[in-house]
């Protein structure tokens, strides 16, 4: 489908726009996977190039929303570990879950400009889309088994600590916890897809999920460490996968 589509923009909140105190170091060259969770009181990242922190932090879905920019933004990776004063991360956890994402967007926003002195502005334009929507057959999502932290009650030990998705190489990836928001936007930044992906699913829970596809061509960001050579921890490919489609 083709529709007007405008990058949504935040909600601003009163709490605090900045992490307390965050640890910023370049990844191993032979890190494999990257991973971006967001934890009760401070996001960790692993092997992120600040290009994914930038449209993380600005609600970016795809790459012809992202214009400009120095080439380190794609090449260099980062290990971050952020975190939040604890009457912040309080405050955030009594807010709603799409407002609290939000508002870790707000904090990573001002992480980029103090610490990678990365400064954007606005434009629209006119782009395509998809539509995530369910089957004829309704949703196969596995709903996780993790309590949401803010849900009243329950078992302490089973409440859900973050949420996010992992890649460990084109082709794979896991969901723990997480929301078809989520889901939507990960979808987005696939090779295949190429457009932005709207969630129209109306399914409003986290879920965990492994996601095996066929890529199109192998992903150079996911070499290994001896000439393209996979690690250790690398998985083995489907012999047959589905296409992503």
């Amino acid at each position: 489908a083709n529709r007007h589509f405008v990058m949504q923009l935040l909600h601003p909140t009163s709490i605090s726009r900045s992490f307390e105190v965050a640890s910023i170091k370049p990844s191993r060259p032979d890190e494999q996977g990257i991973g971006l969770r967001m934890n009760l009181d401070s996001l960790r990242t692993t092997n992120v190039p600040a290009k994914m922190l930038i449209e993380f932090a600005y609600k970016i879905q795809t790459d012809n929303q992202l214009l400009g920019g120095p080439s380190w933004i794609n090449s260099e990776k980062y290990d971050i570990e952020a975190k939040e004063e604890p009457a912040v991360s309080e405050a955030i956890q009594k807010l709603p879950s799409e407002l609290r994402v939000d508002q870790v967007r707000f904090m990573v926003q001002s992480l980029l400009a103090d610490r990678f002195h990365i400064k954007v502005h606005f434009a629209t334009k006119e782009l395509p889309i998809y539509a995530l929507v369910p089957g004829k057959s309704g949703s196969k999502l596995t709903e996780s088994t993790a309590i949401p932290p803010d849900a009243p009650g329950g078992d302490p030990s089973k409440r859900t600590k973050c949420c996010g998705t992992r890649q460990q190489g084109n082709g794979h990836m896991e969901g723990e916890g997480a929301g078809t928001d989520f889901l939507a936007d990960v979808l987005s930044k696939q090779p295949e897809v190429g457009r932005t992906v709207i969630n129209e699913t109306g399914l409003k829970g986290r879920y965990d999920f492994v996601l095996n596809w066929a890529p199109e061509q192998p992903d150079p960001m996911f070499k290994g460490a001896n000439g393209g050579a996979p690690g250790p921890d690398t998985l083995p490919p489907d012999p047959s996968p589905p296409s992503l489609f």
